[in-house]
């Protein structure tokens, strides 16, 4: 591997999918690997392909939004006014 195989902070954000913002921090907090040259900050393909691995997540797929609605049961229904004052 040499230098011009390595990405900057913002090129691997963009590959991995995240901020560059996310990715500095990840890096200041010693989460991700990375090869550092003073405060040169760069990323291999392997690096970042493994980054991808552990910090992204699948997405759960959302619930459709019928799943939510009452199926069963009768409607529930609210009291009307009538106008009319209520006797003792």
């Amino acid at each position: 591997m040499t230098a011009a195989d390595l990405v900057d902070t913002r090129v691997a954000a963009e590959r991995i999918g995240m901020s560059y913002d996310w990715l500095r921090k990840q890096v200041k907090a010693g989460l991700v690997e990375c090869h550092r040259f003073g405060r040169v900050v760069r990323f291999s393909d392997e690096q970042i392909e493994r980054i991808k691995a552990d910090h992204l997540q699948p997405v759960a797929p959302a619930i459709p939004a019928l799943a939510l609605l009452r199926t069963s049961g009768k409607p529930k229904t609210s009291p009307t006014y009538t106008g009319e004052a209520m006797s003792a």
